[in-house]
């Protein structure tokens, strides 16, 4: 990253309603992929990993491409865009993270899944300490440490954890994601939302395809699909929610509240998912609800050293970038 980049990043500044909006939108990213651990567990049951990965991957990117082509035109996918960059994001941020996470939730469970998944926040913050050199902060361990401690509770079914052979896919699918989260706001700078999640999921949906042409020829695994009408259904549902909004809404989260502040988030995933169980005639055991308050006092206290900004800030634009 040159100086002049570092320098226009850090030029940024955020206000409190900046700093809102940036909080509703992880918070909706991560109930979108919250619900997404079971429906995902749901279509491997006639679907092998490799296709259903693909196939939402292609039609998330298809809707994203649409709109951005309406929105923005040709030039939005012109040749002089930083087409290197946004290859190593959407390969790393979507080709692997994606077929390491079904491959994860396939062979280890929702809720094993969603434990692994809350090494995240630590995972990226150490990440940014080594590729960024950033200072790991107090507040930002602390709280990551207690998110860590409520995904564990969230996680717990009959009083134990079962592990099937998919974690370690799970834990590198957050460290993939880990490293995405850090490096678009620095890559991708000056580009809409719409513009980063068409394009670097749009890659992510060609890796997808070579992944999956690759397992077929080498016969990794029995090809399997199901056209039914819910099936189908909920393929356009991973697709929309976990590819399309998801992605943008996390976008926008991460540039202003930065990677490892924003990553502590990815905790609320099992609690979200223990709610949408309650539509299917599931609740939410007296751990998951303890696990979720001791998460969220996680995000609070990691995020206390901003809001302490905000509070002394004279006026909008005042504001530091988080993480900076």
């Amino acid at each position: 990253m040159t100086r002049e980049s570092h320098a226009s990043t850090s030029a940024l500044r955020w206000t409190t309603r900046d700093l809102v909006l940036a909080n509703a939108a992880l918070t909706g990213a991560i109930f979108l992929w919250g619900s997404f651990y079971s429906v995902v567990e749901e279509l491997l049951h006639t679907w092998d990993i490799f296709s259903v990965t693909a196939g939402r991957l292609l039609l998330g990117s298809a809707i994203l491409s649409a709109a951005l082509l309406l929105r923005e035109g040709p030039r939005a996918f012109s040749p002089a865009l930083p087409w290197g960059r946004i290859v190593l994001l959407g390969g790393v941020g979507f080709g692997l993270f994606c077929t390491f996470i079904t491959i994860g939730i396939g062979n280890a469970g929702t809720i094993t899944s969603a434990f692994i998944a809350t090494t995240t926040p630590i995972v990226t913050a150490f990440m940014a300490r080594l590729v960024l050199r950033q200072r790991l902060r107090r507040e930002t361990l602390i709280g990551a440490a207690l998110a860590l401690v409520g995904g564990v509770l969230v996680a717990v079914k009959g009083g134990a954890l079962e592990f099937h052979g998919g974690e370690v896919f799970v834990f590198a699918a957050a460290v993939c994601f880990a490293w995405y989260s850090i490096m678009v706001p620095r890559w991708m700078a000056g580009h809409s939302q719409l513009s980063i999640a068409a394009l670097t999921v749009g890659v992510g949906a060609a890796f997808t395809v070579l992944f999956w042409a690759l397992a077929m020829a080498f016969g990794a695994t029995a090809f399997r699909y199901d056209f039914s009408p819910r099936s189908i259904a909920l393929l356009v549902y991973v697709a929309v929610a976990s590819v399309c909004l998801a992605v943008m809404f996390w976008n926008y989260g991460v540039v202003r509240l930065g990677a490892p502040l924003a990553s502590i988030y990815s905790n609320l995933a099992p609690v979200f998912a223990a709610l949408v169980a309650v539509v299917f005639g599931i609740y939410p055991t007296t751990m998951q609800l303890l696990g979720g308050a001791i998460i969220l006092a996680g995000v609070v206290i990691a995020q206390r050293r901003i809001m302490d900004a905000s509070a002394d800030s004279s006026g909008p634009g005042r504001l530091g970038r988080a993480g900076s």
